[in-house]
């Protein structure tokens, strides 16, 4: 099981990054790499973690706050791609993720009373976590943020080219 999801992670991660620097370079194929690398990363790599991960003799609060992650790493992986991809919907997944993502810390942080060797465990999957929801909310802004910078000079181009036409 350990094998599989090492393979997965590594075929989504080949893909995603194939992906972006084809997007990037505006080469075909740019489109179905990076929906194959998210929808492996989504609905197989995520799913074989949770069942090798729930394999494990944890408390249940500790499953949960895992469960919650992996559910909120799909959102927030669902709304990168559609922010890349420009399609709508794109910013509803990223903050739902992202809230979900924040739920989990959460509830991580309830769990931490259960003993010290779970407390070591889990502090590297919440401080992973943490910087994955960091690195996603940034990428996020950002992309909001050019979103809005092109539709302002957008809208510049054209009153200025109105404004030409009837002066």
């Amino acid at each position: 099981m350990r094998k599989t999801s090492l393979l997965l992670a590594i075929i989504s991660l080949v893909l995603v990054s194939i992906g972006t620097i084809f997007k990037f370079m505006h080469f075909p194929g740019a489109g179905i790499s990076l929906i194959l690398g998210f929808g492996v990363f989504g609905f197989l790599y995520q799913p074989a973690l949770m069942a090798y991960v729930n394999a494990e003799d944890f408390p249940k609060i500790v499953k949960l706050s895992r469960m919650i992650s992996a559910i909120a790493l799909v959102a927030l992986s669902a709304g990168l791609l559609f922010g890349i991809q420009h399609w709508p919907g794109g910013t509803l997944m990223l903050i739902a993720g992202i809230l979900l993502a924040l739920f989990a810390i959460v509830v991580f942080f309830l769990s931490l009373r259960q003993g010290k060797e779970i407390q070591e465990k889990n502090m590297v999957f919440t401080i992973i976590s943490f910087v994955v929801i960091l690195l996603m909310s940034i990428a996020a802004y950002r992309a909001g943020s050019d979103r809005a910078g092109m539709q302002k000079e957008k809208t510049a181009t054209v009153t200025s080219a109105w404004t030409r036409l009837y002066n």
